[in-house]
């Protein structure tokens, strides 16, 4: 069900409520380097983790330099796989397209960016060359779970999105 069927417009309710953000811009610089710099303790961490699991020997796994670098990478393709996959839901819900498609189209969409994106985040986390047909395995199972946990969380937004919102209580003035 779109939001245009449902009667769902959030503009006319909260026209009088817009107001400009405020806050510190020193505050934002922190939490985004902080938030950055927690993604790539991850990506170094998945790095580590990838390198135990093909039994790298310890000299011969990268660097801090090059790990970090790696760390980066991912988290560039994690930001981009993230706006693509923006572009099919947004189409969906926008009524881009017929009803046949609505359904299935983010589906196939979705399981296509994950079948781009995890090959390369696999490949950037294993150290040594390896080749890809080894890889495909793990990448194979990454997508069709990152795709499930996406349904699911698409189904549970969508059932929430459905129960009326309870009554809110209005303190004394």
């Amino acid at each position: 069900m779109s939001i245009r069927r449902s009667g769902v417009f959030i503009g006319a309710q909260l026209h009088d409520e817009i107001h400009p953000l405020t806050g510190s811009g020193i505050a934002l610089a922190v939490g985004v380097g902080g938030a950055l710099w927690a993604g790539l303790r991850v990506t170094v961490a998945l790095g580590t983790a990838f390198a135990e699991i093909w039994d790298v020997p310890r000299l011969e796994q990268p660097s801090g330099l090059r790990s970090r670098a790696r760390g980066v990478a991912v988290l560039v393709i994690l930001a981009a796989m993230l706006l693509a996959a923006t572009v099919p839901t947004g189409v969906t819900v926008g009524g881009g397209v017929d009803a046949v498609l609505a359904r299935g189209a983010p589906v196939i969409a979705s399981l296509a960016i994950n079948c781009v994106v995890f090959p390369a985040v696999f490949a950037l986390l294993t150290p040594g060359p390896r080749q890809i047909r080894a890889l495909l395995p793990g990448v194979a199972l990454a997508a069709l779970g990152s795709l499930v946990i996406q349904a699911l969380g698409g189904w549970y937004v969508d059932r929430v999105s459905r129960t009326p919102a309870l009554p809110t209580a209005r303190l004394p003035s």
